[in-house]
């Protein structure tokens, strides 16, 4: 071989060496794109986790929110005595699960009719009594308002409607703080 031929082989291999570092620079680049990329991808997903945690603490709070408050409601609606509120919330809380449609329900059935039905039966010693006068307790009827109502208190009046119309007199009388001389 020729010192030539040694020069030209030598030139081929540098021309060869040139041509393999340029792809090399061009495979780096490439690869520090793809590895941006990567990282870029990598927080992103690590925001949609966040998020999707995100999304589920709130539904789940939102579903919790839901079953308090129909629960309440029940207990509301079937006049629960406010002193066994407490302890019916924290007895029947754990018994809530939700429906296909993310509707709360007790033992298969909307948490309002469960209310209907246990507090019907089971749950009656729970519930206040009915307010009402007494069935069947008499009273005073009178309807009648008397046209001294708001004025001020006069004897001299008093004395002149009681004559006249003694349920009106005594009626304003009490209204006026005078009801002691209705006894008089």
């Amino acid at each position: 071989m020729t010192l030539e031929d040694a020069l030209a082989e030598i030139a081929k291999k540098d021309a060869s060496i040139a041509r393999l570092e340029g792809k090399n620079e061009d495979l780096i680049g490439k690869l520090k794109n793809e590895t941006a990329r990567a990282d870029t991808a990598e927080k992103e997903s690590a925001k949609v986790a966040e998020a999707e945690t995100r999304a589920t603490t709130a539904e789940t709070a939102l579903q919790g929110y839901k079953a308090e408050a129909a629960l309440n409601a029940a207990l509301t609606a079937n006049n629960v005595d406010s002193k066994h509120v407490l302890l019916i919330l924290k007895a029947h809380k754990s018994d809530i699960t939700f429906d296909e449609s993310g509707e709360p329900q007790i033992g298969g059935k909307s948490i309002e009719a469960w209310g209907k039905d246990y507090f019907a039966k089971d749950g009656h010693g729970y519930v206040r009594a009915s307010e009402n006068d007494g069935g069947g307790a008499t009273g005073n009827t009178s309807t009648k308002t008397s046209d001294l109502t708001g004025k001020p208190f006069s004897l001299e009046l008093y004395q002149t409607r009681k004559a006249v119309d003694p349920a009106g007199a005594a009626a304003w009388a009490t209204d006026t703080g005078n009801g002691y001389l209705n006894n008089v």
